[in-house]
């Protein structure tokens, strides 16, 4: 579920472990060090990290052909 264009809503389950819902920004993307992570905190669905990636190619403009 998306709030804004190129973002992606996170509610809080089992698997991800957060606290309060969430909402990635997916249009702030930025590389970062892995030394920077302290800690896992959890992980998303499969379904969650497909529609991510859409939400990247269209970002991106790689499926508009």
């Amino acid at each position: 579920m998306c709030i804004f264009p190129f973002t992606f809503l996170i509610e809080p389950d089992k698997l991800n472990n957060l606290s309060s819902s969430s909402v990635a920004l997916v249009f702030q993307l930025r590389s970062i060090d892995k030394r920077r992570l302290k800690h896992k905190i959890g992980k998303l669905e499969k379904r969650m990290i497909l529609h991510i990636k859409q939400i990247l190619k269209e970002i991106m403009e790689l499926n508009t052909k």
